[in-house]
């Protein structure tokens, strides 16, 4: 489905969509009748919304939720206009689609939303511009001060656009793996290759424009400071032990700068930065409670079967 936002179309999809399905599928919860809260999941930089069906996105679903996936400016079906794109777009985007489902009746306003890697930004970044729209945010492996490594990698990636020059799908997928998983990870052969076969895919895919990566340049190679401390939405920051991208000290800063709004900081223990992945059976638990928690259907209660957060943390979770 296509929504105009902020001068451009999105691409974006619901579920369950609005007075589609019983049970699980309906757009009310069971046991309350009420309407389902929505949680917008924003992808990390050059990711479309495929990564939301392998973990999390049903989940969420199916603990009472209503998610709204979709794929940024610069990466097709999404409109891909001329000119670099700026992280204030891409944020403009995500309120343009927001406002659009809300007034077409497809949503309730506030919403949740949660962000991976770099798409954790963009969900504290509309958090911090219209808190009125806002419930929480979970940000994975996303909010912290850039290292040298992330800045150098992204540069690589541009150069590589810019130029024409690219590794085939399946090089490029073998260059990323130890990027992406952790250690543990790396030495289990099925998991190696299952992942391979999945990147490979991805790499295959609609390539996202070289104006796409101006607006993640921008945000990387700008100044530190983010403006955390202007939050004040409740922020989960869940971040893991090998994470490259966003290390555990990293994630550990970045919660002290939120002074305005509750934090929970959720640290994963043998991961890398595709540790939602890596860890589901701890990782999804922790979100959907903190959703829960915040903005659920069961607001404020807890889950028995969706682990221990917030009191003693899972066996490798520190909370």
């Amino acid at each position: 489905m296509l929504a105009p936002a902020n001068g451009i179309r999105i691409s974006y999809d619901i579920s369950p969509r609005p007075g589609s399905g019983s049970g699980a599928a309906a757009t009310t919860t069971a046991t309350t009748g009420a309407r389902r809260h929505t949680v917008v999941l924003c992808s990390g930089a050059g990711e479309g919304p495929e990564q939301w069906r392998m973990a999390l996105g049903p989940d969420l679903v199916e603990a009472g939720f209503q998610i709204v996936t979709y794929s940024y400016r610069g990466i097709e079906p999404s409109s891909c206009p001329d000119g670099p794109v700026t992280m204030a777009q891409v944020v403009g985007d995500v309120v343009g689609l927001i406002e659009h489902l809300v007034d077409a009746g497809s949503v309730e306003a506030p919403v949740s939303i949660v962000g991976y890697s770099s798409g954790g930004w963009v969900a504290c970044e509309v958090a911090r511009h219209r808190p009125d729209l806002v419930t929480c945010v979970s940000a994975i492996a996303g909010i912290g001060r850039s290292p040298a490594y992330e800045r150098l990698w992204l540069h690589g990636l541009l150069e590589v656009a810019r130029t024409g020059t690219s590794l085939s799908p399946e090089a490029a997928a073998t260059s990323a793996l130890p990027l992406l998983l952790g250690p543990s990870s790396m030495q289990d052969d099925q998991m190696v290759k299952s992942w391979h076969r999945l990147l490979v895919g991805a790499a295959s895919g609609p390539s996202p424009t070289v104006d796409h990566w101006a607006a993640w340049q921008e945000w990387v190679d700008g100044p530190d400071d983010k403006h955390l401390d202007e939050l004040r939405s409740p922020v989960q920051i869940v971040a893991f032990e090998h994470d490259i991208f966003l290390s555990p000290a990293l994630a550990e800063a970045a919660a002290a700068q939120i002074v305005g709004a509750d934090v929970d900081l959720v640290i994963v223990d043998d991961c890398g930065h595709l540790g939602l992945f890596e860890h589901s059976d701890v990782v999804v638990p922790a979100i959907v409670q903190f959703l829960l928690d915040h903005a659920g259907p069961a607001s404020g209660t807890r889950d028995p079967d969706l682990g221990c957060v917030g009191g003693e943390p899972h066996e490798g979770v520190h909370a």
